[in-house]
């Protein structure tokens, strides 16, 4: 009797499941009806699979369980598509997909079975069959909440410290600097992959904290400006037959330039901060809708 030898490709490590009983080899086989010719082995595969977060957190990833005879030719051995059964569902290659949402971690997993392919080696084709697993982030709304709300909402009142006047060193000086420590705690304590690289998180708090560097930087040239600014000599003009004899044009206040600075660097910030949302934002529901769009295909 011909009992079928398969291989899983990438897998770590295959183990054959025991049962209870006098019967401990955790194999059947089926003659009588309804069955035509049935085997059954229960087994406990463990694969590799590379996530790559890149895109955290608007990231998605896939992994596939194949499997097929790795001695038998195509001549011998051709597999048909498999049948997924997952919490009282069941699919199969070309039919809806099966969700899986009790894994601890933060993903909703689709159950999506694949069409049966071949694998040319040594000369020979082998039937490979399996399935595909889709690993769609469902925390996104917590991140949201947890790390791009307040930290948006840290660089919008950045832009407070332009409405205090410029000689009140502690108050705008300490506004600022710790808007900065509070963002860059957030951003620390936010819980998020480590391998992650430069992703969609380091775009934003750095994008963010662009308004903040730029008033401390600005105020920091008004200081410099008021601390090396030559005093004001004060001048003697003579008048002569209703004729002014030396008359040289007033230098311009440290009050003025200071206002102006202060004017148009905030709608500088102001609009810097909107078109940086705006862009971030279409970029990133463009990533959302491919995710969507990679599920339906």
């Amino acid at each position: 009797m011909f009992f079928p030898k398969l291989t899983v490709d990438d897998a770590k490590d295959v183990k054959k499941l025991r049962n209870y009983g006098r019967s401990n080899d955790g194999e059947n086989l089926w003659f009588n009806q309804p069955h035509l010719l049935e085997y059954q082995e229960r087994l406990k595969i463990t694969l590799f699979c590379s996530f790559h977060f890149e895109n955290y957190p608007f990231d998605f990833h896939k992994c596939e369980l194949n499997f097929g005879s790795s001695s038998l030719s195509t001549k011998l051995v051709r597999l048909l598509p498999i049948n997924i059964s997952h919490q009282k569902m069941t699919t199969s290659f070309g039919e809806k997909s099966i969700l899986s949402t009790n894994s601890p971690e933060p993903f909703d997993i689709y159950l999506i079975g694949n069409k049966p392919f071949e694998k040319h080696e040594n000369g020979y084709n082998f039937s490979l069959a399996g399935m595909e697993m889709h690993f769609y982030r469902n925390d996104l709304s917590s991140v949201i909440c947890q790390f791009f709300v307040p930290t948006a909402t840290f660089s919008i009142f950045s832009l407070v410290s332009y409405f205090i006047e410029p000689n009140m060193v502690p108050g705008r000086l300490a506004l600022l600097v710790t808007l900065e420590l509070i963002s860059v705690n957030v951003y620390i304590a936010v819980k998020h992959p480590e391998s992650r690289g430069f992703s969609y998180m380091e775009i934003w708090i750095v994008g963010m904290q662009i308004p903040i560097f730029v008033g401390i930087f600005e105020y920091a040239f008004l200081l410099a400006m008021k601390r090396f600014q030559k005093p004001h000599a004060t001048k003697m003009i003579q008048v002569k037959q209703n004729k002014i004899l030396d008359l040289k044009k007033p230098p311009i206040s440290f009050d003025e330039v200071s206002k102006q600075m202060d004017k148009w660097t905030l709608i500088f910030c102001l609009i810097y901060i909107i078109l940086f949302s705006v862009i971030y934002w279409i970029v990133a529901l463009n990533q959302i809708q491919s995710m969507i769009n990679s599920l339906d295909e």
